[in-house]
């Protein structure tokens, strides 16, 4: 069975994207096992619930696949195989019922919320969610659908980046709702299961039954929330199915809350009544955390698990870690673990074992100011023809890359871009950012003179 293990995670580690892999895959140990089941060891209640919730499935795949197919897979808290026999969290594998029970049968008091909607996982609550700028509008709106008596904000979309706190909106959102209202029909859902749900139905040999039930679940409820929407870009009759869906509930006065990667004007593959209705209500962004947010969440995630960050540590993994608020959760979660298993104190050298490569990643940050300077005296422009509405190729260009490095230098959010480049719409800086990330790939000239750009700032 180590053998077994060995080859899985071998699996694992190819196709999980890297931070998650290091953060949640890496610190699970073997501890025996024998034919039928595989014990596995992990640091804490929560770590263990969060594995076996988002990596539950992956991981009984990659199982399967190395040779051990059908074996029980048993989670351990600590490294003391004895405990297995006193409290399991056993993943169950689908059922007759089609159904894949992430918690397994003897896990105590877990993170799901009671009916109407156990999907909700109560973990991930308002209190528990760091606010600054980069989510502030988003976290704001959230709040007030969820203390509203009557749909507000309607439908309320929420995009940006993965790991920033989109999912943690939505579930906050269904929580608030049955606390202050306990009769409240929440459902939430992620896009693919309404996908699955939908195809399922048309398939079925009583379709006609099987939509008609589909459609009493989607629409019987007082707020849906549907996250990573995106994933019904190029699914028609899914889109279609939706697009009704949307419709019933929003002349029915119930909330509607979506989530998705990319703001509505960039799901291109959206039939576009369907995409115009995700303008109705407010479009709220997330952007990656800055600094003093990446601070904030790295002392809350530190305290949260009953651990001491020095600040100077928090300084250096604010400094390094830039993507996302779940990067920075996941470092605290390897921090915990390299305690645990390897000992030793929280300082600078645990941190740069704990990022490994990443600790010696350059720090590259600038200002828009600097940004714009450098971009117009490579292309022999003043700052004032980035910021002003000459239309001529050469300075529009200059402008569209100042924008994109500016956003990738910067965090800067899209409506700040659009003002600091002369006052124009959040779209603009949309469509200059994606515009210029695709030249890059296809045009030497233009990856070039963002590549002398960013030398130049590197200075």
């Amino acid at each position: 069975m180590q053998e077994i293990w060995s080859k899985a995670m071998a699996e694992l580690r190819s196709s999980t994207n890297r931070a998650d892999f290091d953060a949640w895959l890496l610190p699970i140990r073997y501890v025996g096992g024998d034919r039928e089941t595989l014990r596995l060891a992990v640091p804490d209640q929560r770590f263990k619930d969060y594995v076996v919730t988002h990596h539950g499935e992956r991981i009984v795949d990659a199982i399967d696949r190395a040779g051990a197919e059908g074996a029980a897979i048993e989670f351990v808290v600590g490294d003391d195989p004895e405990l297995a026999a006193q409290r399991p969290a056993t993943i169950e594998r689908p059922g007759e019922t089609g159904q894949f029970d992430l918690f397994g049968v003897a896990t105590g008091a877990d993170d799901r919320a009671a009916s109407p909607d156990p999907g909700l996982l109560t973990a991930l609550r308002f209190d528990r969610f760091v606010v600054g700028d980069a989510n502030r509008l988003a976290h704001g709106t959230a709040q007030a659908v969820a203390h509203a008596d009557r749909a507000t904000f309607n439908p309320l979309f929420i995009h940006g980046g993965v790991g920033n706190g989109k999912t943690h909106l939505l579930h906050a959102i269904g929580l608030e709702m049955q606390r202050l209202r306990p009769g409240a029909r929440v459902r939430y859902v992620p896009a693919a299961v309404f996908i699955d749900d939908v195809v399922a139905a048309l398939r079925s040999q009583s379709s006609t039954a099987k939509m008609a039930a589909i459609r009493d679940r989607y629409r019987a409820v007082d707020v849906l929330l549907i996250d990573d929407v995106q994933f019904l870009q190029n699914k028609t009759q899914t889109q279609v199915e939706f697009f009704h869906t949307f419709n019933a509930l929003q002349q029915a006065g119930k909330h509607i809350v979506l989530t998705s990667d990319r703001a509505p004007s960039l799901l291109e593959s959206f039939d576009d009544r369907l995409r115009s209705r995700f303008d109705w209500g407010v479009i709220a962004e997330i952007t990656p955390p800055d600094a003093s947010l990446r601070l904030a969440i790295l002392h809350r995630k530190a305290e949260e698990r009953g651990m001491r960050l020095p600040h100077a540590v928090a300084l250096f993994l604010a400094d390094r870690l830039r993507s996302s608020a779940r990067e920075l959760e996941g470092a605290i979660i390897k921090l915990e673990a390299h305690l645990r298993f390897i000992g030793g104190e929280i300082d600078l050298d645990t941190a740069r074992a704990v990022l490994g490569p990443l600790a010696d990643a350059p720090s590259f940050r600038f200002d828009v100011d600097a940004v714009q300077r450098a971009t117009a005296r490579h292309y022999g422009l003043k700052v004032a023809d980035l910021k002003g509405n000459r239309r001529q190729k050469l300075v529009t260009t200059a402008r569209m890359v100042a924008m994109y490095l500016a956003r990738k230098h910067n965090e800067t959010s899209y409506p700040e871009l659009g003002r600091l480049f002369g006052g124009r719409d959040h779209s603009t800086a949309i469509n200059a950012c994606r515009r210029v990330a695709e030249w890059v790939v296809a045009d030497p000239a233009i990856a070039n003179a963002v590549a002398a750009i960013e030398a130049t700032l590197g200075r």
